[in-house]
C-alpha cells in the first residue's frame, strides 16, 4: 500500500471514529483531527446515565428555552406523593403575571395535574383529576392539546401572551425568583420549537458525581439552580 493510500485510509478511519462518537452523544471538536480524537473519546465517559433524578422540593433547572405557542414538550416523570399545596412540575411566568405551567395538587381524595398557557389565574387552567400519586406519567403538550399516558385533552391558551421567562423544570421561573418547587422523579424531558428538537434532557451524574440533567442536543450539563442536591436514580 502506498503512503498516499495509507494516509487516505487514516483519514477515513478518523472520520468514521468521529461519526461513531457523535452517534453515541460525544462532544465533537471543531477541528476533527488526531490531536482532538482522545478528548472526543473521553467525552463519551463524561457522565453516567441514570434512570431518573429526583427532586425533594428545593431543586430546579433552568432550561434556557422561552416557550411560545409553537413549543412542544414531551416528558416522563413520576408524580410522587400527593402535595399539601400546589407544586410546579415545570413552568414560567411573565411580568404581566401570566403563567405557562404544569402543576400538581390534591382535591379531596384525588390528585390532579393542571395546565395552562398565558393564563392569569390558576382557576383558568385545565385540570385532569385522577389517582396520579406515585405513578409514572408520560406527558405530551403540543400547542393547545396535550395527552397524559396517551389520553388526549385540550387546554386553555391565551395566544397574546409573551415575554415569559425561560422554562423551569421542578419549579416555576418567575421574573425575579423561583417558586412552588416540586418533589418528583424525572426520567426524560424534550422541548421542540416548530417541530425541531431544541432540548433533550436525560438524568446523569457528571464526572464529579454531581446529579444533574444532560442535554443531548447542545451537549451541555444543566445543574441545580436551587438548594440541596438531586437524588440519583439507578445507573442505566
Amino acid at each position: 500500500m502506498s503512503i498516499a493510500s495509507k494516509l487516505q485510509k487514516l483519514e477515513t478511519d478518523i472520520a468514521n471514529a468521529y461519526n461513531k462518537i457523535a452517534e453515541k452523544g460525544g462532544t465533537i471538536p471543531q477541528n476533527k483531527n488526531t490531536n482532538n480524537l482522545a478528548d472526543a473519546i473521553e467525552s463519551l465517559f463524561a457522565y453516567t446515565e441514570l434512570e431518573y433524578i429526583e427532586s425533594t422540593g428545593t431543586q430546579y433547572i433552568d432550561t434556557g428555552i422561552i416557550p411560545n405557542l409553537n413549543t412542544r414538550i414531551k416528558a416522563e416523570f413520576n408524580y410522587g406523593q400527593a402535595p399539601s399545596s400546589s407544586q410546579i412540575i415545570f413552568g414560567c411566568k411573565n411580568v404581566s403575571s401570566n403563567y405557562y405551567q404544569i402543576y400538581k395538587n390534591i382535591s379531596g381524595n384525588d390528585t390532579f395535574i393542571s395546565i395552562g398557557f398565558g393564563i392569569d389565574n390558576v382557576n383558568n387552567s385545565t385540570t385532569v383529576t385522577k389517582n396520579f400519586e406515585n405513578k409514572n406519567i408520560i406527558l405530551d403538550i403540543n400547542k393547545n392539546d396535550f395527552s397524559i399516558n396517551n389520553e388526549s385533552y385540550s387546554y386553555r391558551v391565551n395566544p397574546t401572551s409573551d415575554g415569559f421567562n425561560s422554562l423551569g423544570i421542578f419549579a416555576r421561573h418567575n421574573p425575579s425568583d423561583w417558586s412552588l418547587a416540586s418533589a418528583i422523579k424525572l426520567y426524560n424531558f424534550k422541548i421542540y420549537n416548530n417541530n425541531s428538537l431544541v432540548r433533550y434532557f436525560i438524568p446523569v451524574k457528571d464526572k464529579n458525581n454531581v446529579v444533574c440533567l444532560y442535554d443531548k442536543v447542545s451537549k451541555t450539563f444543566f445543574y441545580n439552580q436551587g438548594t440541596g442536591d438531586f437524588i440519583a436514580g439507578p445507573e442505566v
